[in-house]
């Protein structure tokens, strides 16, 4: 039997020595009771039927067992949904505090025997900003009793807790409920963050300059799909781990896919490791055995000829990069549920959808802003003094902004007093002409939601004034063909929903997982996508939002993203998330409703960088420090031990942060973190040490030419279009003489064998000759000489004419009897002879 050998690191992590069996971990992992999740390769006790971190069902599972059970979590999540947006009477007997500003609120009680309504919000940027009174009934921002305002009370001396953030006054806090589910009202939210105070540095980067502040890179978590870059002895790591290989690159920027990580030097050099399986990281895949770059360390990404990259941004399978020459570059592939669509790539002159590919490949100009969801890439583009943004990828739940390739859909029924066909729907809710009625828009301007409403509650509704139904559609089937033509870049439009007159002008594009976000000049923020967890932050759910739609409580963001059920936006250094309620940081749990508005995260100092992995947040703070907060199974949030400076929890199982955690980590006690971002399993932190550095072009790419995007963007059967119609035009002036001398005669002024003695181009015959030839083409082809007489000519001409391309032979007989009225009678005369020659 083999001996296992290990060794513990400097943060109490067990290390097993290099020479231990890969058999003997695998029999150990099979004899521990545990089933192993094909996606992420985790192991979970046999009680669970879904893994935890990627949502993926136990092996063995069939798809009726499968369906089953999401159509039960389904039907729970819409019958607390609607509990939790209206209760079950339109008039209950109970009564609310406050539900100002549209925020969600806490039921206590049910049914028409009275229910009581305690509404909890941190309020909309715009709402917080405004300074309140301590202590007050309902105040906004600070977890206050009442939410978002309650009537004119601003300064009651009750509940409540004035300010944000953390800068409030303490106060004292009242709770409501029991374990997990209990609410606490009148207090800011005590972060779980470390008890050593905030971060102390002797020097602070400066990022007004034209000197760029550099660090290094820092790793944690799972590495089982090489996401870690620190080699294959390195699988996984609890706490923030030195990429050493990246030391002294000048590394200024990263970004995270799901299971890839790409890095960019101030010199204009990507660099790449991680899972490789669909061409994500710029180079065939290998584990280093064939001597080429393994994927479980980081190496450059060889970018064509002389392109220096300024900025990169990648999702699951692809990855982009903007260079400075406002150039998009893009490789790798897009997927939906249904498995791969592909990626568009440049070979030879022609545009093709390959189903992956490894290559860097130019697909838009003129670029001022990249960013990327799961499987889609939105661009701002600025040119001829307007700006527009590009989308392109899966918009399988609308996250392009459009309504092609998307197989959900809803309409807008309005109404007034009554809607003909209203009727129960079986297996709860209520339906109009078999379309599910899923949301309400009252006469207020808000909207309710309706799934699980009988159909007489959606009756009260009505005779109370609602102006429209919003009704599901069934879904549709979207074809391979329309998929793929998404994959080219399509102008998103950016007038729909919104009602102003003056036209926004754009600033900036965001995407989370499945969503994407346009920012506007003016501070307006839009947005579309996967909504069934309110992801889109529009205050109901949906299957898609496939228009973008003004999402106003986080106005004046500066950055917004997400993981595939929650998202977040940076406002003026304050974070706000919405969606599933265990993953915004609020301190709700599993068991509570979504979050459908922007809530402010409590308890946060002044955040500088926010980003989002698969199913947790990440805020670099002004001061250095990293708070975060979601799920922490595979080590992804650092929290074991909680403490270096204790590590007696070192050994224990890593858990979820229900609250903003600040980082704990030797590594990081004296570096200033700039920047942190994340996947599904892992971390990356950019961390600066005083060092700075200028953009340079050293890292410019040394791979083939740059070719030209147009014939990217414009797809090869309109471009092979556009040339055969140039060279038909080219040659009509030669051969409108032999289409006049076969239908009209010769012409009076023309020289006689006026074009003949030339032998045509190969290509020029392939324009000219239909692919069906005539039986007498192969001797037309073979040379157009001078006709030894006239018997001759008509018997050659006949073969030329009879081989024309329709569309050509139609464009010259109408040129012909344009210049000369009498010409046009000697054709249809002599066309009227000839209908039974092949004209094709």
């Amino acid at each position: 039997m083999p001996t296992m050998q290990a060794s513990a690191d400097n943060e109490g992590k067990l290390i097993l020595a290099s020479g231990t069996s890969p058999g003997l971990l695998e029999l150990m992992a099979a004899d521990d009771g545990k089933w192993k999740c094909e996606t992420c390769s985790l192991r979970w006790d046999a009680s669970l039927i879904k893994c935890k971190a990627c949502e993926s069902y136990k092996p063995g599972l069939s798809e009726e067992d499968v369906a089953k059970i999401q159509a039960e979590e389904e039907a729970r999540k819409a019958s607390a949904i609607a509990m939790f947006q209206s209760s079950s009477a339109v008039k209950p007997t109970g009564f609310a505090f406050g539900r100002g500003g549209g925020t969600t609120g806490t039921t206590f009680g049910a049914g028409s025997a009275g229910s009581m309504v305690f509404g909890f919000s941190a309020g909309t940027p715009a709402e917080t900003s405004s300074s309140t009174t301590s202590g007050a009934f309902g105040s906004s921002g600070g977890g206050s009793f009442g939410g978002g305002g309650f009537g004119g009370f601003g300064g009651f001396g009750g509940f409540g807790q004035g300010g944000t953030g953390s800068s409030g006054t303490s106060g004292s806090a009242v709770t409501f409920g029991f374990g997990s589910q209990a609410v606490t009202f009148g207090a800011p939210a005590a972060s779980t963050a470390s008890e050593s105070g905030t971060k102390e540095l002797p020097e602070l980067p400066d990022f007004t300059t034209d000197k760029v502040p550099v660090g290094d890179v820092f790793v944690h978590g799972s590495g089982e799909c090489d996401q870690l870059g620190l080699g294959d002895d390195m699988r996984e790591r609890q706490k923030p781990t030195l990429l050493k290989s990246l030391t002294g690159k000048n590394i200024c920027e990263i970004a995270v896919g799901a299971m890839h990580v790409l890095c960019l030097s101030t010199g204009g050099a990507v660099y790449s490791w991680g899972c490789n399986d669909d061409g994500a990281l710029g180079r065939a895949a290998s584990d280093g055995s064939d001597g080429g770059p393994s994927d479980v360390e980081p190496h450059v990404v060889t970018m064509p000829s002389g392109v220096v990259v300024r900025h990169v941004s990648c999702g699951d399978g692809h990855s982009c990069a903007l260079d400075e020459n406002r150039r998009v570059w893009l490789w790798g592939t897009y997927k939906d549920s249904n498995g791969y669509i592909g990626i568009v790539h440049k070979r030879k002159q022609e545009t093709e959808v390959l189903e992956k590919s490894a290559e860097p490949t130019l697909v838009l100009e003129g670029c001022l802003q990249i960013a990327s969801g799961a499987n889609h890439t939105v661009a701002l583009v600025a040119s001829d003094s307007r700006r527009q943004v590009f989308a392109w990828g899966s918009n399988a739940t609308g996250q392009l902004g459009m309504q092609d390739g998307c197989g959900f859909s809803e309409r807008v029924l309005p109404c007034s007093g009554s809607v003909p066909g209203l009727a129960p729907r079986d297996g709860g809710g209520s339906e109009v002409g078999g379309e599910q009625v899923v949301r309400i828009h009252q006469a207020d301007g808000s909207v309710r939601a309706a799934v699980s409403m009988t159909a007489e509650q959606v009756q009260q509704y009505l005779a109370q004034g609602a102006t429209a139904l919003v009704l599901q559609v069934p879904d549709r089937e979207v074809s391979k063909a329309e998929k793929k033509k998404l994959l080219h870049p399509q102008d998103m439009p950016l007038s729909v929903g919104t009602t102003s007159s003056e036209p926004r002008v754009a600033s900036g594009v965001h995407a989370s997982a499945e969503c994407s976000f346009v920012t506007f000049q003016d501070g307006a923020v839009f947005g579309c996508g996967l909504n069934g967890d309110g992801q889109v932050g529009l205050g109901f759910v949906s299957m898609a939002v496939r228009q973008l739609e003004d999402v106003s409580a986080v106005r004046g963001a500066s950055w917004l993203g997400g993981g595939l059920y929650s998202t977040a936006a940076l406002v003026d250094g304050r974070v706000f998330t919405w969606g599933k309620a265990e993953e915004c940081g609020h301190g709700l749990g599993a068991k509570d409703l979504p979050v459908l508005q922007p809530r402010e995260v409590l308890g946060l100092p002044k955040v500088r960088a926010l980003r989002c992995g698969g199913h947790h947040t990440l805020a670099s703070t002004c001061d250095g420090d990293l708070f975060v907060w979601g799920c922490g199974l595979t080590h992804q949030l650092a929290n074991r031990p909680r403490e270096v400076s204790d590590p007696a929890d070192a050994d224990e199982e890593p858990t979820d942060e229900l609250r903003p955690y600040r980082v704990s980590s030797k590594q990081l006690q004296k570096r200033f973190v700039m920047l942190a971002a994340g996947g599904a399993q892992h971390s990356v932190e950019l961390a600066w040490g005083g060092e700075y550095s200028t953009l340079g072009r050293d890292g410019a790419g040394t791979g083939q030419q740059v070719l030209e995007v147009k014939d990217l963007i414009e797809p090869p059967a309109k471009r092979r279009a556009v040339q055969v119609a140039e060279m038909d035009a080219a040659l009509a002036p030669e051969v409108m003489r032999e289409v006049l001398r076969w239908f009209s005669g010769r012409m009076l002024d023309e020289p006689a064998a006026v074009s003949f003695g030339k032998k045509p181009s190969p290509q020029e015959l392939k324009t000219l000759w239909s692919p069906r030839s005539h039986p007498l083409q192969t001797e037309a082809r073979s040379l157009i000489s001078e006709p030894s007489s006239v018997k001759d000519e008509q018997r050659t001409l006949l073969a030329q004419m009879s081989c024309l391309r329709r569309s050509t032979l139609e464009e010259l007989l109408l040129l012909a009897a344009r210049q000369d009225e009498s010409i046009s009678e000697a054709v249809a005369a002599r066309h009227a002879d000839s209908t039974d020659r092949p004209i094709l």
